[in-house]
Order: structure tokens, then sequence, then C-alpha cells
């Protein structure tokens, strides 16, 4: 049967270098890793899934993508998937600003600075797993202060116009 949606199984990317047949005992180590990987990430044991990531990328030289759900030997993925994901890395590296389309700040008490480091500390606190913490955040900036954020953009609104 063909396997499609988001928990399809990852495959070996057609761009892998070397391409690994199923006869090449490598094939079925780093299978069972990445399947292992994808099933601890379901699980949200997201600990695990890193450091199974780091045993596949440092005894294999296998990355993962995610997105399109396969893995490759030397990390190529087609030069399309290859742009996306240096988009993705470089949109993920930056931190968050304020939207351009953002309501003016009717608050005295608080200024534009403090609601960045605000949203500053959430970052943090999503990037370091602290997941309550971080939607807790989130969830004072949008009621006290009409804080809206977009992850995808790495951005935030007062009023939560982002444009679109």
């Amino acid at each position: 049967p063909i396997h499609t949606g988001p928990n399809r199984p990852y495959v070996q990317s057609e761009f892998s270098t070397p391409v690994l047949t199923q006869h090449d005992e490598r094939f079925d180590a780093i299978q069972a890793l990445v399947q292992a990987r994808a099933a601890m990430k379901v699980e949200r044991r997201y600990g695990e899934a890193d450091a199974t990531r780091d045993t596949l990328q440092q005894d294999f030289n296998v990355v993962c993508d995610d997105r399109i759900r396969e893995w490759s030997m030397g990390g190529s993925f087609g030069h399309r998937n290859d742009l996306k994901r240096a988009q993705d890395t470089a949109i993920q590296s930056r931190s968050y600003s304020r939207s351009q389309f953002s309501e003016d700040l009717q608050l005295a008490d608080i200024s534009i600075d403090d609601l960045q480091e605000k949203v500053n500390q959430r970052t943090r606190a999503k990037s370091e797993r602290r997941y309550a913490e971080s939607d807790a955040l989130r969830e004072d900036l949008k009621v006290n202060f009409n804080v809206v954020i977009h992850d995808k953009i790495k951005m935030w609104s007062i009023g939560g116009n982002f444009g679109t």
C-alpha cells in the first residue's frame, strides 16, 4: 500500500549520496534509527529524538527532513528542497520582530522594548522546551497586551495584524 500524509514512513532521498540498497547493512541500521526517532517524536520524547538525530548525523552522515519525511546521506534532498531547508534554517535562527502592521501601543505603563523582552522570554522558554512557561507567556501577552505571536514567520503584533 502507498502511505501518504504526516504519518507515512520516512524513505531514503533519491539525492542521498550514496544511495544505499536494502542489501547494504547500513540501510537497515539507518532505517531503524530514523523510524525510532519518528516514534519518539510522536510520543513527545524530544530529548531522545534529538539524541537519535545526532547519532544519525555523527555515525552515518544522515540528515532527516521531517517536512518531506525523507533521510539523506550527505544531507541533500534536491535543489528545491535544499533551498527550502536553507530558508527555514535562516528564519529559525533569527529573533522575533514586531510586525510593521502592528497597532500602536495604547498602554502607558509598558514600552515596545518591554513587550519585545517579554516575547524574547517566551522564545527562550520555547527553545528550552519549557512549553508550559512558553504557553503562559504567550497567553499573558495576548490577554494583557493584545499581542499575537506568529511562530511561522517569527513576528509579533499588537492586534494580530501581519499584513496577510
